[in-house]
Order: C-alpha cells, then structure tokens, then sequence
C-alpha cells in the first residue's frame, strides 16, 4: 500500500495560504492607492435652474475690496513700498498702491449641472460660459486677469470646493446649496496671496418661475 508522507500535505497548504495573503495584500494596497471617486458620493446637490442675485444678502464687494486693501497697508507699514531712488510710493492710488477692481457679481445666472461637468451662464446676447468640472480633473477657468487653470471636488458636507490657480497664489472657491434647494451660496476668495486674503459671499435666490416648476 502506498504511504503518503503528511509533511507534504503541511507544506503544499502552507504555500497556498501564503500566496492567498500575498493576493490579498496586493489587492488592498491597489485599493487603498485608488482615488475615491466624488461622483459617488450619495446626495450630491443638483445646481442647475436660474438664479438672481440676493444683493442684500450678499457681501458689499465694495467693502470686501476696502477691507482688502486696508490689510495690505497695514503690512506695508506706511502704505507704500521703496521706489526707484529711495522714495517711497504711494499706497493710496499711486504706482505701488493696490489699484485692482473686482468685478460686480452678476444679477442673474443659469446653471446646467449634469455631473461632473456644471456649466455657469450669465450676460445678455452672447452669454458668459463657465465651465466647472467635479471629479478633479484640471480645466481652465477665464478670469479677468486671464485664463488660470483650477480643479474642483466635493468635500465630504456635500459642498464643491475649487482650487484656482497653484501655490501661494491659488485660491478658493466654495459652493453651497440650501436645505430646500432654493438658495445658492458661492463664497470666493480674493487677495494675491494666504496672508493678504477676504472671502466674498454671493447668495443667490432661485428664480420665482424656476421654484414653481
């Protein structure tokens, strides 16, 4: 009769469970390396429909602009910088000064949100288009300075978060829909960098022939 040595049965079952961990293992760090993917999250809000402008209860990007301003003179020590020749510029509406304006909000938008890719509209004739994509993805963003590239995700509150531009320059954009649906809140960040910033906050109403549909 033939005899079997059970050492050999021990050392086959030990080298399968071995190569079971090592898949396992495998497979989890393939996991744990994977991006999770934004559109995944349950209950995204929906940002499409038209929206006017709640200018009451907005910021006063006039006085966002002060403010900002007034952070930057106050680093200067003095208002101004050194000029050519040891004088110094001027803070207050001379070369060195800050001279930017910030655009006025428009009274009026029309978003179309088919994740991930929301689409911002506003302007009489040909419109102004906006381009925003949520899964991460780099796109390009126009401004009033020039094009900047951003990316944009959702964080974790169901909020969509866009990163403008890289490094100490880039800055923040964060979007928020009401409970009910009806209210819009876009808070943006302005400054050329972390320590000269303010946020702006836009609040923007659902449109009355929108919210009856």
């Amino acid at each position: 009769m033939l005899r079997l040595d059970p050492t050999l049965f021990l050392t086959s079952a030990t080298l399968v469970f071995a190569s079971l961990v090592t898949v396992s293992t495998v497979l989890a760090d393939e996991a744990a390396d994977t991006p999770s993917d934004p559109v995944a999250i349950e209950g995204l809000p929906d940002f499409s429909g038209d929206w006017v402008l709640n200018e009451k209860a907005s910021d006063d990007v006039r006085g966002k602009m002060r403010e900002l301003f007034r952070n930057q003179r106050g680093r200067s020590r003095g208002g101004g910088s050194r000029g050519v020749g040891g004088g110094r510029r001027s803070g207050r509406g001379g070369e060195g000064g800050p001279r930017r304006t910030m655009q006025a909000p428009p009274s009026e938008i029309q978003i179309s949100h088919d994740e991930p890719l929301i689409v911002l509209r506003h302007g009489e004739g040909p419109s102004v288009e906006q381009l925003t994509r949520t899964n991460g993805t780099r796109f390009t963003r126009q401004t009033p300075r020039g094009e900047i590239q951003a990316t944009a995700s959702w964080d974790e509150a169901g909020r969509l978060e866009v990163l403008l531009g890289d490094g100490e320059s880039a800055r923040r954009e964060i979007w928020e829909l009401a409970a009910d649906g009806q209210r819009l809140f876009i808070t943006q960040e302005i400054g050329p960098d972390e320590r000269n910033r303010v946020e702006i906050r836009r609040v923007y109403d659902r449109a009355e022939e929108d919210s009856a549909e």
